[in-house]
C-alpha cells in the first residue's frame, strides 16, 4: 500500500470520484461517509477546521483505503495544548458511524497500513478520538485490530444507538404496540385532520428553501418550552451544515423532511436521510401549543412512508431513550475509541480515562484550520 495525506481543498476536491466510488462498494457505505457530507461540512465550518485525509493505493495507484479526519487543538487542564485526530464531518452536523473507507475484500491489509503510518507519523497528533462507532457493523473489530496491530495504545467505552427493524406493512408495526398506544397514535391523527391540516413531504428547493428555516424555529420552540435553546440556536454553524448539505441530498433523493402544516403554517416538522434502505432521524421540531401529539402525528406517517418505500429500518441513531422505545426502537451497541500512540502524551489520557468530552480535555474556544505538515512527511 502507498499512503498519502491530503490536506488541500484542492486535493480533497479532486478526489470526489475516487471517494464516492470506493465508498459504494465498501462496507463502510454510509451518509456520514460520503464526499458530500465531508464537502458540506467543511465549507460550514470555514476556517475551524481543515481536512487530513489518509488515502491507500495499490502499487498501480487505485484507491483502496480512505481515514477521514480533521485535526483539532484542544486544552488539557485548561494549560496543555494536545492535537486530536477526529473523523471529518463529525461535530456540529448529527454525524455517527464513523468508519474508515476500504476496498472490500481488502479491509485488513487497507486498516493496517493506514494504522502504521498513523503511529509513525505520530508526532502531528496526540489523540485519535472516533466517537459513537457501531458495533454490530464491524466497523469496531476493524479499527480496533488495525491498532492493536500497529502497536497502538487505546481506550473503548460503550454507548447505545436505536433503531426499529420495519415490517412490511403499516398494520403489522401497530400491532406490535399496546392498545393503548395504538388508539392514542390514531387519535393525534384524526385531531389534526379535522382541524384541516396535511403532511407534506419536501420535494422541491423552493419547499426546502421554506421549510427548512421553520424547522428550526420549531425545533427552537419545542426545547425552549423546557427552558433549553434548541439546537439550531446554540450551533449556529449546524444550522449552515443543515442548509449545505439539505440541498445536495434533495438532489441526490437522500432528503426526507416532512411537515405537519396548518393554513400553510408548520406545526411539526421531521428532517431525515434516506440511504441503503434505511432511514435515518436526524433532527425534528414541534409547536408547544399544538400539544406533542403533532409529533406523534407526523412520525406516524413518516413510519408509514418508510414502510410503503419499502425500506427496512428505522435509525434513530444515537442514545437509546424510553420515547424511542415507546415507537418499538431496541438499543444495540456501540464504542467510543480513544487511540495514542505508547509513552506519550496521548498515552496519559488513555490511562487515565480523559476523554475529549469531559472539563479536563476541552477543545480550544476557537481555531483557525491546524497544519500537520507532519502527518505527511514522517512515516
Amino acid at each position: 500500500m502507498e499512503i498519502d495525506v491530503i490536506e488541500s481543498p484542492s486535493g480533497f476536491e479532486q478526489l470526489r470520484a475516487e471517494w464516492s466510488e470506493l465508498l459504494q462498494q465498501s462496507a463502510a457505505n454510509s451518509i456520514f461517509l460520503t464526499w458530500d457530507w465531508a464537502h458540506c461540512w467543511l465549507r460550514a465550518q470555514a476556517a475551524r477546521a481543515a481536512p487530513v485525509i489518509v488515502t491507500a493505493r495499490c502499487p498501480q495507484g487505485r484507491l483502496m483505503g480512505i481515514a477521514p479526519f480533521s485535526l483539532w487543538r484542544y486544552r488539557a487542564f485548561s494549560v496543555y495544548p494536545i492535537s486530536v485526530l477526529r473523523p471529518l464531518g463529525d461535530t456540529e452536523s448529527g454525524f455517527d458511524y464513523p468508519d474508515w473507507i476500504a476496498s472490500k475484500g481488502h479491509e485488513s491489509e487497507v486498516y493496517g497500513a493506514i494504522a502504521k503510518h498513523l503511529r509513525k507519523a505520530s508526532s502531528a497528533w496526540d489523540c485519535i478520538f472516533i466517537a459513537n462507532v457501531s458495533g454490530w457493523s464491524g466497523a469496531c473489530s476493524r479499527l480496533s485490530d488495525a491498532v492493536d496491530a500497529a502497536r497502538l495504545t487505546k481506550l473503548m467505552r460503550s454507548n447505545e444507538f436505536s433503531h426499529i427493524r420495519l415490517p412490511d406493512s403499516y398494520a403489522k408495526l401497530m400491532a406490535g404496540f399496546k392498545k393503548s398506544r395504538r388508539q392514542n397514535i390514531a387519535a393525534d391523527a384524526r385531531r389534526f385532520e379535522r382541524m384541516g391540516a396535511r403532511i407534506v413531504r419536501c420535494e422541491t428547493q423552493t419547499q426546502l428553501d421554506t421549510w427548512l428555516p421553520q424547522l428550526f424555529h420549531l425545533n427552537h420552540r419545542r426545547w425552549s418550552a423546557k427552558g433549553i435553546s434548541g439546537t439550531f440556536v446554540r450551533k449556529p454553524r449546524e444550522a449552515e451544515f443543515y442548509r449545505l448539505f439539505s440541498s445536495i441530498a434533495l438532489e441526490r433523493g437522500w432528503l426526507w423532511l416532512h411537515v405537519l402544516e396548518l393554513d400553510g403554517a408548520a406545526l411539526a416538522a421531521q428532517i431525515g436521510y434516506v440511504y441503503n434502505g434505511r432511514y435515518l432521524a436526524l433532527q425534528e421540531g414541534f409547536e408547544p401549543e399544538a400539544g406533542s401529539g403533532a409529533g406523534t402525528a407526523l412520525r406516524a406517517r413518516v413510519f408509514s412512508d418508510c414502510i410503503e418505500a419499502g425500506l427496512t429500518e428505522y435509525d434513530f441513531l444515537g442514545d437509546h431513550t424510553e420515547h424511542k422505545a415507546r415507537w418499538g426502537a431496541t438499543p444495540r451497541a456501540g464504542r467510543d475509541l480513544l487511540i495514542a500512540r505508547r509513552w506519550s502524551i496521548g498515552a496519559l489520557a488513555v490511562r487515565f480515562s480523559i476523554w475529549p468530552t469531559g472539563r479536563f480535555l476541552q477543545p480550544e474556544p476557537f481555531q483557525e484550520a491546524v497544519p500537520s505538515q507532519s502527518l505527511v512527511t514522517e512515516g
